[in-house]
This record gives C-alpha cells, sequence and structure tokens, in this order.
C-alpha cells in the first residue's frame, strides 16, 4: 500500500504547463526587487512536504484541536528520524536537477543583492517556530540553509480550520522594517488564500501566483531572477499601491483589446442593483424578479425622476465623467477594440441587463464606443456563485486570433478576478481597489499600455514614465481570508476550478428621497455587495 507521503508527491513539474502570474502595481516597465520571499510547500518545493511528514512519521491523528507533534524540534525530529530523509528531501524539491537549479536560482539573486525570505503558515497545531525548525531541517539536508538562515525564516500559526494566515501583514511588516515598500520585493505563492491577502486592499509585494501547485518552475525562477538585475522601474502609478495588474511573464507589449466591468469599475457604485431595487422591484431576488423584460430595466432608469442626473453621479460627476471619455476616445484613435463584460444581478436575464448598460451609456454620451455587440453580459448564475467571465474573455480573445497578452480586463470583483487569472490567464487583469471604479492612475495606465511606441510587438520597452519615487505610508490591510488549501483537513487556500462569490451583506446606505418619497439607494456609506 502506498504511504501518505507517497500518495502526496505531485512531482510534475517537467510535465506541466506553467500558468504562473505576476501581480504588480501598474508599472510600464517593473524595476529591480531587493527582496525575495517565497512560501514553502508548493511553491519552493512540489507538494505539501510538511502535512505529509507530520501525518506519516510524526502524529497521524494531528488536528487542529490536539497533536501530538507540538514540541520545538517534533517535527524536524520526525524527518530526521525517518528511513532516509535525504531521499525524501530531495523528492519534495523535485529531483536533482530541479534542486540545482534552485540552488544556482538563490546563488543568482544573492550575487544581485536580493534579501532572499520564506515565510510560511504551519499546519494544524504545530506551532509556528516547530514549523520553522522543519522548513531548516529541511534546507540543510537540501544544502539550502546557506541562503535562508533561521531569522530569515518567517513563520505563522495555522489559525485554524477555514482560516488563512495573514502573509500580507508580516510581508509589509518586514518591508517596513527594512525601509522598503511593495515595488521592492516579490513574494512567491501558490495558495490563494495567501495570493489574495498579499494583493487586496494594498499590495504588500509584488505577487508571483503559483500555477500549477506543484513548486516554481523555471520560467518563474527565470522571471524573478531578471527581475534581480532589472533597471528601476517606471510607473504611471503612486504609492501606496492598491489597483494591480496581474499579467504572464513575458514583457508588456501594445494591447489590442481592453474590456470593462460595468459596476464598481467603470461606474464607481452598483448603479444596476440600486435602480434594480429602488425603481423597477425592491423585492428582486434569485427566485423572483417583477423586473426580467428586456427592457424592464432600462426603462426604470428612462422613468425615474432625472435619469441625467443619477447617470452623472454614478460616473463619479462631471469631472470624472470626462475623464472616462477622454480615456475611451484616446484608446479607439490607438486602434484599441472595446468591450463591456458584466454579469446581471439576480434573476434579470442578461439581454435585459445588456440593453439597461447601453442605456446608461447614452445618458452618459459614451454609446458611441461601446454598441450593442460589444456589451458581453452573462446571467448572474445563483447565490453563491460567480459567473465565469475568465471563460467569456478567453472565448473572444480566441474568436478575434489573440491571446491574454493582447488584452486588459478591469474588475473590481474578488470573483472576476480569480476567474480571469486562475488556471490559464484569460487577459492581463487590472485588479480595480479600491471598489469605487477605475482610478485615473488605472485609465492612464491602460491609456500607456494601447501607445504604439511604448512597446514592440515582442513587448519589450521602448520608452519609459519617470517614476514618482516617494514613499508612501502603509495603510492597514484588507484581505479577504474566506477559502480553503486542497489538504485532507482544510488548510487555507483551495484553488476551485471555477471562482465561487457571494454577495455580502449590504453595508450601510445613506438614503436619499426623490419627489415622490422612494428611497434611493445610489449613495453607498460603505461598499455594498459583492457583485459576482
Amino acid at each position: 500500500m502506498k504511504t501518505l507521503l507517497n500518495s502526496i508527491i505531485l512531482n510534475l513539474v517537467a510535465t506541466m504547463a506553467s500558468a504562473s502570474t505576476i501581480s504588480t502595481g501598474l508599472y510600464t516597465t517593473p524595476g529591480k526587487i531587493l527582496v525575495g520571499m517565497y512560501d514553502f510547500d508548493k511553491t519552493m518545493v512540489v507538494n505539501s512536504f510538511g502535512e505529509a511528514i507530520l501525518l506519516e512519521y510524526c502524529d497521524p491523528n494531528c488536528s487542529y484541536e490536539s497533536c501530538d507533534c507540538t514540541g520545538d524540534d517534533d517535527l524536524a525530529d520526525a524527518l530526521k528520524n525517518s528511513d532516509d530523509p535525504e531521499a525524501l528531501v530531495l523528492e519534495t524539491f523535485g529531483g536533482q536537477e530541479r534542486l540545482d537549479r534552485l540552488n544556482v536560482h538563490y546563488q543568482t539573486l544573492k550575487d544581485a543583492g536580493v534579501d532572499l525570505y520564506i515565510v510560511s503558515t504551519s499546519w494544524y497545531a504545530v506551532p509556528a517556530k516547530a514549523w520553522a525548525n522543519f522548513i531548516y531541517a529541511s534546507l540543510e539536508y537540501a544544502g539550502l540553509d546557506q541562503y535562508f538562515p533561521m531569522e530569515k525564516i518567517l513563520t505563522l500559526d495555522d489559525p485554524g480550520e477555514g482560516e488563512a494566515a495573514d502573509k500580507g501583514l508580516v510581508i509589509r511588516e518586514k518591508l517596513e522594517e527594512l525601509g522598503l515598500d511593495a515595488s521592492d520585493a516579490i513574494f512567491a505563492d501558490d495558495s490563494e488564500g495567501n495570493f489574495l491577502s498579499a494583493v487586496q486592499g494594498m499590495l504588500s509585494a509584488e505577487t508571483l501566483y503559483v500555477q500549477p501547485r506543484t513548486g516554481l518552475d523555471n520560467d518563474a525562477l527565470s522571471y524573478i531572477e531578471q527581475r534581480a538585475n532589472a533597471a528601476e522601474a517606471t510607473s504611471v502609478s503612486e504609492l501606496p499601491i492598491t489597483s494591480t495588474i496581474t499579467r504572464g511573464f513575458d514583457d508588456p507589449k501594445t494591447i489590442s483589446v481592453a474590456m470593462y466591468d460595468f459596476d464598481k469599475t467603470m461606474v464607481v457604485n452598483s448603479f444596476g442593483e440600486a435602480i434594480l431595487l429602488d425603481y423597477c422591484d425592491p423585492n428582486c431576488s434569485y427566485e423572483y424578479c417583477d423586473c426580467t423584460g428586456d427592457d424592464d430595466l432600462a426603462d426604470a432608469l428612462k422613468n425615474s425622476n432625472d435619469p441625467e442626473a443619477l447617470v452623472l453621479e454614478t460616473f463619479g460627476g462631471q469631472e470624472r465623467l470626462d475623464r472616462v471619455t477622454n480615456h475611451f476616445q484616446t484608446l479607439v484613435d490607438a486602434g484599441v477594440d472595446l468591450y463591456i463584460v458584466s454579469t446581471s444581478w439576480y434573476a434579470v436575464p442578461a439581454k435585459a441587463w445588456a440593453n439597461f448598460i447601453f442605456a446608461t451609456l447614452e445618458y452618459a454620451g459614451l454609446d458611441q464606443y461601446f454598441p450593442m455587440e460589444k456589451i458581453l453580459t452573462l446571467d448572474d448564475p445563483g447565490e453563491g456563485e460567480a459567473a465565469d467571465k475568465g471563460l467569456v474573455i478567453r472565448e473572444k480573445l480566441e474568436e478575434l486570433g489573440l491571446d491574454a497578452s493582447d488584452a486588459i480586463f478591469a474588475d473590481d470583483s474578488e470573483g472576476n478576478f480569480l476567474s480571469a487569472v486562475q488556471g490559464d490567464l484569460s487577459a492581463e487583469t487590472l485588479y480595480v481597489q479600491p471598489r469605487t471604479g477605475l482610478s485615473n492612475d488605472a485609465l492612464s495606465y491602460i491609456e500607456k499600455r494601447a501607445e504604439p511606441s511604448m512597446f514592440s510587438k515582442s513587448g519589450k520597452s521602448a520608452k519609459t514614465i519617470k517614476q514618482d519615487s516617494s514613499k508612501a505610508s502603509k495603510a492597514d490591510p484588507k484581505a479577504d481570508k474566506d477559502t480553503l488549501e486542497d489538504s485532507p483537513k482544510g488548510k487555507a487556500g483551495k484553488v476551485p476550478k471555477t471562482p465561487k462569490t457571494t454577495k455580502v451583506e449590504s453595508m450601510p446606505i445613506e438614503e436619499k428621497s426623490d419627489d415622490s418619497g422612494r428611497k434611493n439607494r445610489l449613495f453607498p456609506v460603505g461598499m455594498r455587495g459583492d457583485h459576482p
């Protein structure tokens, strides 16, 4: 019978295509890094080595509630006392060839002056200190301990079933201690929860999302090495970094397509939901809605007291509407093909949602940029489900004879962001944060990526933009950690094939009344609902 260790080993590095991505600030040319930070299981090594040793050689019944493997050296000793620790370590690093490649990688970074760290969460009830000792013992067997002395191994306790430790906070605190910011570091991790903790709210470090979850491959290692020897970054964004761009490892090139979500991305709030509940059917739900005719929602907007004023407000006022208009004209002049990719609300059909968006664009004077055939809408699949925007994007780009590197997709929703970047990258994805519409920095970044003179067809930057070198203060993190890793006992971070998201409970709303006395939901005090 195969042991648990053999059943967990997933040495697929040589046979699976890389789908890893890098999430950065809105740089036209990312620059030199000074710090490299690595997760351990499934990132530095190719499997869940710590869990395997824990359950196979230390305590097969270890759980969140109790564990007979919690002493400082218990887990490290379990490895040392196994039948052949050297063979186990060699296998978890993916074999001799991959281990040699990692040795070259870390030496290359060390020679470039890059400061190296491991940032890793323990398993179950095993304390962070014991987990650090186990990692160090593994590195000693692998001959990599010279790159990661104990003080460079930053470990966190497992906070419990269904919870993800906040690696983003640990990263920000370490960089602040070093007098650096997110643009100075790359953090590599395979876990969805850890990935999100590093990119949501504010960017903790440039984050390399390891896909498939079988360890850093040669492309990923080469990208980090390239960044260790790069020139200074060029950027259109200010610090601290909130919105990010997630893309492949090739240098950015001139885009041919730009795709935009609607609510909280093109506009600054959940406009569709507000019109639906205020002017069409206040009781609309997933089960029933009295606003499902092709033109019902669009007519609700048209028949409101002052649709022009409502539309102007949802676009953030005249100044922002003028900026957005200029943005779309700039892209059209550059030959960029424009699309909207948006999911409807509740039981409102996709066609009715498209008609509502077009009516909104007409009031805003933006309909010239998005004829009906360029508005790609999806039905809301139901409570707790996310429509697969990534699939819609991939199919459209394939129809156009293009690939992910030819397009930028902008969206504010966690579920839509993940659907576009997990597995195969659907398009370079601009994650809009905070969820109050595309900022001027984000619009400017997309415009720069549309300039033919900025990039060659191969993606090599042709010119640069002066970087803002000011160091802004660090903000408090705000990261969702509601995912589970695919371990038998639920460690944080599982990556589903189809991203799932739920509409969160509504935040407080500042209610204003129109002349008819009907309450108006267009003025959220906080963030209203996560639209899938």
